[in-house]
């Protein structure tokens, strides 16, 4: 029996060759569905690759065990930099049609190092936009989403569906949130069959119940297509949003787009200095762990603050540019109210009363 492990060791070491056109011998076959048993265990036993790459890979594309396969899967992932990927292809391509959350777990481990490098149609791809876009749990839904995003989605319709569904989603304000806030990194990306889609739901997540939702999607409007005059309006008009932090998020939306007439938007909203802490439920991810999204628009939350803020943004290209003086955290709200009388006086000084300057600046 110890020759037999060792001689399986030996075979297992040699980790980048096939291992699923090489059949299992019946005791080998033995070993590797025991080895699936200790997995399953509330404490399974440490993953070593040499060892145990092989029978990984042979419960994974073989056992009919969805629980054994999850953690076969979940254990292969640690060894990612030595697998045989065609092998790890077929034991995903075994379970893609099953993703139960457990498993799902395990798919989406093992498929990550392989999305970013494969084409938009290769069955991984393709797998993981499927769990993003129909997959009932919230936690796996992110998790495929966030592999997905190592990609540059915006400049391929066919992943970026996953990402629209997911804005989409009903009562799911967490999953329409984090696309809003990657698709404002996106926009500059965006391909223009998914353009006019990816704008019309965020366009409706303007009017969505969550101030947190409603801010990010103006953040990624002004990104994405700021230089429409009917975009521009609506983002104008969450200015005057309930919640403070949708308010300060326009704020710094219209910002990012360097246009100085906008300076005349800001201005009104230096005496606003609400709070804009805004936190979404708890949920949890696929680890099991519990999280919260905070939704932060200026360092230390605040409308005024994001106001200052953008103003210098806006102005940085003037011959006289508005420049907000440090705050210390130990002193913020003082500075804060410094930095506004700072503001109001450059603007009365550049400006005046009645003269806003003239169209582009």
């Amino acid at each position: 029996m110890r020759r037999l492990a060792m001689l399986l060791i030996g075979a297992c070491t040699t980790t980048t060759e096939p291992a699923l056109d090489q059949p299992l011998s019946e005791g080998d076959r033995q070993a590797a569905v025991q080895f699936g048993t200790t997995l399953t265990q509330p404490s399974p036993p440490a993953i070593v690759c040499s060892t145990h790459q092989g029978w990984l890979t042979h419960l994974a594309a073989t056992t009919d065990d969805p629980a054994t396969a999850a953690a076969a899967l979940t254990g292969l992932a640690e060894c990612s930099t030595t697998w045989h990927e065609p092998d790890v292809r077929r034991a995903l391509a075994r379970w893609w049609s099953q993703p139960t959350p457990v498993l799902a777990k395990g798919l989406i481990a093992v498929a990550d190092p392989l999305v970013a490098t494969s084409e938009p149609d290769d069955p991984v791809v393709r797998g993981m936009v499927r769990l993003a876009s129909l997959h009932p749990e919230l936690a796996v839904k992110l998790a495929a989403l966030e592999s997905l995003d190592r990609r540059a989605w915006g400049r391929e319709p066919e992943v970026a569906s996953a990402f629209i569904d997911a804005m989409l989603a009903v009562r799911q304000p967490v999953l329409t949130a984090t696309v809003l806030h990657w698709l404002r990194f996106e926009a500059s990306e965006v391909h223009f069959q998914v353009q006019p889609r990816l704008r019309a739901a965020a366009t409706l997540a303007l009017r969505d119940i969550d101030p947190g939702v409603r801010g990010r999607a103006a953040l990624a409007l002004a990104r994405l297509a700021g230089d429409d005059p009917q975009i521009l309006a609506l983002v104008r008009e969450r200015l005057a949003d309930p919640h403070p932090f949708t308010r300060a998020a326009a704020a710094k939306a219209l910002a990012d787009l360097a246009q100085e007439t906008l300076v005349h938007d800001l201005v009104p909203l230096l005496d606003d200095h609400a709070a804009t802490t805004w936190r979404s439920r708890p949920f949890a991810r696929l680890d099991g762990t519990t999280d919260r999204i905070r939704f932060v628009a200026s360092p230390h939350e605040r409308v005024d603050e994001a106001v200052l803020i953008g103003l210098q943004r806006l102005t940085a290209d003037l011959a006289r540019p508005y420049v907000i003086r440090s705050i210390d955290p130990t002193y913020a709200e003082l500075d804060l109210l410094s930095a506004t009388r700072d503001a109001k006086a450059w603007y009365q000084a550049a400006y005046g009363e009645e003269s806003p300057p003239e169209e582009g600046g």
